[in-house]
């Protein structure tokens, strides 16, 4: 047999193909829109449990988990020269809660959030303390500007418009301050910052309702 006649005996062999190429252009696009999807549905539960753990639902200022983290981490940065705390208390909410009604205590609590909110500064921590209590954490605030600060916080609370129809109703804090000197040889806690404002803010809070 000749070299020509094997060869057309030969057959051929099919091309091999790759399993991938068989997917269309079409296909890939449409998985990349719908990892897209997944990734953006994962951001969006990831922001809210972050929002869960960092904003008070009620008063929508940060939670006290936050600004106590938001005030350790201050008392380390080596750049701050001052921390100016203040402590800002709901005067009268019981009697409020106990004569009006909770559900009229839980409004005066997101009314006084409401303001705290507005002046609020980027650099600034707001959290709520406690029930009736809000911690700000002031970065290089000085004494002035601290007053001027709690002073901001009262008209904002006398200018704003009542969420509900008591206009009797009127709804007051009390303001204690400490402003620490980050570059001063006395060292301070956080522990020991919180007792001093706190102390600062129970004696005005007795001279003002003596």
């Amino acid at each position: 047999m000749s070299v020509n006649a094997c060869n057309k005996n030969l057959s051929v062999a099919p091309p091999v193909t790759n399993t991938i190429a068989k997917a269309t252009w079409q296909d890939l696009i449409n998985q990349i829109r719908l990892l897209e999807a997944e990734n953006k549905s994962l951001r969006e539960k990831v922001y809210s449990l972050e929002n869960q753990v960092r904003i008070d639902g009620l008063t929508k200022v940060e939670t006290r988990d936050y600004g106590m983290t938001y005030l350790e981490m201050s008392l380390k940065n080596e750049q701050l020269t001052s921390l100016g705390l203040v402590f800002i208390d709901v005067d009268h909410l019981k009697i409020i809660n106990d004569t009006e009604g909770h559900v009229v205590g839980d409004e005066v609590l997101s009314y006084v959030g409401s303001a705290l909110t507005r002046v609020k500064k980027p650099s600034e921590s707001i959290s709520r303390f406690g029930g009736d209590e809000f911690l700000a954490v002031l970065p290089n605030a000085t004494h002035q500007e601290i007053n001027v600060w709690c002073t901001q916080l009262h008209e904002t609370l006398a200018k704003q418009r009542l969420p509900f129809a008591r206009p009797s109703l009127s709804i007051t804090v009390t303001t204690g301050n400490y402003v620490y000197n980050m570059k001063g040889d006395e060292k301070l806690t956080s522990k020991q910052l919180l007792s001093l404002v706190d102390l600062d803010m129970y004696q005005k809070k007795g001279a003002r309702h003596r």
